[in-house]
C-alpha cells in the first residue's frame, strides 16, 4: 500500500467483517476490571481461546458391551447425577494450552494494523461498527465514536483528497462510489484491494463497483488478497478468472446484480449449496467420502461427540450454510482442504444436474469463444419495438484430457473407477464415482462420472449395464484405445448458438415455457448481442411460433375465418400458439379461444368475448 500511495495512487480496502462485537465484548470486560483502554486486546486471541475452551477433548469415556452390535463400544462416563466427567489430566492439558496462547503474539485484525499504521487521520472508514479504539503515536489510545455523519465527513475527506486510503464494509458498499470521480478533487488511480470476500459473490461484485464507475478518470486496479487455503484460494481464482469481464460490463450498462461475472458456483449460500451439503453429510455418515471420517470432521469442527444425535445429522447439529463455512475454517489445513474439496464436487454436481433437467437458473452470461461468427440475422413482427432471431457459431478449443493424465489423478486407484466401452459406439469411456444428487422430493440419487476425451457428463449409476457397456482392464489394451481416440479429436469444434434478442414482451408467450437463459456476446466484427438463448430441442417450434422461415399465411376477411370454423371445422393457430376452434357447448355452437390466461383472458374480454367457467376452468368464446 505504500508503494501505491508512493506512486500516487489511492488505496481502496473492501472488508466482510469488522469483528464490532469483539471490540465491544472487550471493551465492556475492561471497563468492568477498570483497566484502561492501553490494556483491551482486540486481536482474534479471544475467538481462539473460546474455541480451545468449547472444544478442546476433557471429556473421560469407557469401553462397554452393546448388545444390539455384539461389539465394545465407547461412551462419556458420567457421575451419580447423570453429568458427564471430565478427565483432570485433558483439563489441565487444555488450561497450559491457553496459558501458553495467552503469551503468544497474534496480530491485530486488519482494520486496526492499517489505522495504527497509517494513522486514522489518513485512513476514511465506511463500516457499520459505532465506535474503534485508536493508538496514538506516543503509544496511548484513544476511543473515536462513529456516526453516519462521521462515516459521511470520511467519504468527503476521501474524495477531496484530504484522507487517501478508504476502508468498508457491507454497509459501505452499498449506493456510494469511492472511483476517481471527475468532479472530484481525488482524481487518482484507485487500487482496490478485496481484502475479505465473504462466502457470497455477488457482494464482492457490488464492492467492485464502489471503486469502478462512470464520470471517472482512471479505472482501478483490482487484487485479490488471498492465503495459500485450499479454500481460500479456490474462491478467489474463480473471481480472479472473471474479472477481466468488469471493463465490458459497467461501460454503460447498468444490470442486474450478478452481471455474469459469477458462477452459481461461488455463491456458496444457494439451494444448490444446501443441498450439496445435505449430500456431504450424508455421505460422511455412510463413509463414502475418501480420506475422511465424519467423528474427525465433527470434532474439528467445534461438534464434539455426535454419536447421540439421532435422525437428521444436519438438523440435530443445528447446520445451516453459513455455520458451516464458518466452522470449516476452524479445522486442521489438510482436512479443510479435503472437505472443502469434497463439497464442492457435490456443489458441482447439484449445478450440472439442474443445467441437465433444464431447471438452473444462470442470470446473464458471457459467451466467450476462439471464434464468434453471425451465420444469420432474421427479423421477427412485432407490434412496438424491434426484435430479431440471430443464429451464431462459436468455435472452442478441444484440450482432450490423456491417458497419462487420467493416471495422475486420484479416481484412477480409487476401487470404484474402470473402463468401459459402449457396445454401440465403440467409443471407450473412465468411470469414477460421482457425488450424490438431491432430487425435488428429496430423495439422494447416486450418481457416477463418465469421462470421454473430450467432455465429462454425469449419469444416473442405474444407467451403467451390462447390457450396454463392456469393461476394458487398466493397462496397455486401455491405453490403446484410449491413445488412439485423443489421436482423432480436433483441434476445435463449432457450437450453435441461438439468440432471440430485442424487443421480447410483446413475444414472451411465443418462447419456450422454461426458465429463461440470458446470454451476451460479441461477435468478431465487434457486434454485441444481448438475448434469450433458445435450445436446440426448442429451436423448431420456436421459428415456427415468431413466423421464422415460414411462408406467410394468407390473408382472410373475418368472415372468411367464422366460414372455415363452422362450415369446414377448421382449427386457426395464432402466431402466440393459441387456437380458434367452433365447439358445442350446452348445445349451443360456439367458438371457442383456447390458450389464454390471466391478463390475456381479460384483455380479449375487454375486445368483446365473455368466459364462462366450465368444469372450474375458465373458457373464451367470441360473441
Amino acid at each position: 500500500m505504500e508503494k501505491e500511495l508512493e506512486t500516487e495512487h489511492s488505496c481502496v480496502l473492501q472488508l466482510y467483517n469488522t469483528n464490532e462485537a469483539l471490540a465491544d465484548r472487550r471493551i465492556a470486560q475492561a471497563e468492568e476490571a477498570d483497566l484502561s483502554l492501553e490494556d483491551v486486546d482486540l486481536t482474534p486471541r479471544d475467538i481462539l481461546m473460546q474455541y480451545l475452551r468449547k472444544s478442546f477433548p476433557v471429556k473421560m469415556w469407557e469401553e462397554y458391551y452393546d448388545e444390539v452390535s455384539e461389539s465394545i463400544q465407547t461412551r462419556p462416563v458420567r457421575d451419580s447425577a447423570g453429568d458427564i466427567v471430565t478427565d483432570p489430566r485433558a483439563v489441565a492439558r487444555r488450561d497450559q494450552l491457553m496459558k501458553d496462547l495467552a503469551g503468544l503474539p497474534v496480530p491485530e485484525t486488519v482494520m486496526e494494523r492499517i489505522i495504527n499504521h497509517f494513522g486514522s487521520s489518513s485512513v476514511a472508514e465506511v463500516t457499520g461498527r459505532k465506535r474503534r479504539l485508536v493508538r496514538q503515536p506516543d503509544g496511548t489510545v484513544k476511543e473515536e465514536r462513529m456516526t453516519p455523519s462521521s462515516r459521511a465527513k470520511d467519504i468527503d475527506s476521501f474524495m477531496d483528497k484530504k484522507k487517501r486510503i478508504l476502508m468498508f464494509s457491507d454497509a459501505g458498499g452499498t449506493g456510494k462510489g469511492y472511483h476517481s470521480d471527475l468532479d472530484r478533487i481525488n482524481q487518482e488511480k484507485r487500487t482496490h484491494y478485496l481484502v475479505q470476500a465473504g462466502w457470497i459473490a455477488s457482494r464482492a461484485l457490488q464492492g467492485f463497483g464502489r471503486s469502478h464507475r462512470t464520470n471517472q478518470r482512471f479505472a482501478p486496479n483490482d487484487v485479490l488478497v488471498t492465503t495459500d487455503i485450499a479454500a481460500h484460494k479456490r474462491f478467489f481464482s474463480s473471481i480472479a478468472r472473471r474479472l477481466d469481464q468488469v471493463g465490458a460490463l459497467t461501460k454503460g450498462e447498468r444490470k442486474t446484480t450478478g452481471q455474469g461475472l459469477f458462477s452459481a458456483e461461488m455463491n456458496l449460500e444457494n439451494e444448490y449449496a444446501d443441498m450439496a451439503l445435505a449430500v456431504l453429510f450424508d455421505d460422511l455418515q455412510a463413509d463414502r467420502v475418501e480420506g475422511l471420517n465424519l467423528n474427525t470432521v465433527a470434532r474439528q469442527m467445534g461438534f464434539g461427540d455426535i454419536s447421540e444425535i439421532e435422525g437428521d445429522l444436519i438438523s440435530g447439529l443445528g447446520l445451516s450454510m453459513t455455520r458451516f463455512l464458518n466452522r470449516m475454517l476452524s479445522m486442521e489445513i489438510d482436512e479443510q482442504n479435503k472437505l472443502f474439496d469434497a463439497f464442492f464436487a457435490r456443489l458441482e454436481a447439484q449445478i450440472q444436474y439442474a443445467i441437465d433437467q433444464g431447471i438452473y437458473e444462470s442470470g446473464i452470461e458471457t459467451l466467450r469463444a476462439d471464434k464468434v461468427e453471425k451465420i444469420s440475422e432474421q427479423g421477427v413482427d412485432v407490434p412496438v419495438g424491434k426484435t430479431k432471431y440471430t443464429e451464431l457459431a462459436l468455435t472452442y478449443p478441444l484440450d482432450p484430457v490423456t491417458y497419462e493424465y487420467l493416471e495422475g489423478t486420484v479416481a484412477f486407484g480409487a476401487r470404484d473407477s474402470l473402463f468401459l466401452k459402449n457396445k454401440r459406439s465403440g467409443k471407450l469411456y473412465f468411470f469414477k464415482p460421482g457425488p450424490a444428487i438431491t432430487e425435488a422430493d428429496g430423495t439422494i440419487r447416486q450418481r457416477v462420472v463418465r469421462v470421454s476425451p473430450t467432455a465429462t457428463t454425469y449419469m444416473n449409476r442405474s444407467d451403467v449395464t451390462e447390457e450396454k457397456y463392456e469393461q476394458i482392464p487398466k493397462g496397455r489394451k486401455a491405453q490403446k484405445i484410449w491413445d488412439a481416440q485423443v489421436e482423432k479429436t480436433p483441434k476445435s469444434e463449432i457450437r450453435s448458438e441461438h439468440l432471440i434478442s430485442g424487443t421480447l414482451l410483446p413475444i414472451w408467450d411465443r418462447l419456450p415455457d422454461e426458465i429463461p437463459k440470458i446470454a451476451r456476446v460479441k461477435t468478431d466484427d465487434g457486434e454485441v448481442i444481448l438475448g434469450r438463448r433458445i435450445a436446440p430441442a426448442h429451436l423448431a417450434k420456436t421459428k415456427r411460433a415468431l413466423g421464422i422461415g415460414v411462408g406467410k399465411a394468407p390473408e382472410i376477411t373475418s368472415k372468411q375465418a367464422i366460414d372455415a370454423l363452422m362450415e369446414y371445422d377448421a382449427t386457426l393457430v395464432l402466431a402466440n400458439n393459441w387456437t380458434i376452434r367452433a365447439r358445442t357447448v350446452s348445445g349451443e355452437d360456439r367458438i371457442e379461444i383456447a390458450g389464454p390466461t390471466g391478463d390475456s383472458i381479460r384483455m380479449l374480454e375487454d375486445f368483446g368475448a365473455f368466459t364462462e367457467i366450465i368444469g372450474y376452468k375458465a373458457r373464451v368464446f367470441v360473441p
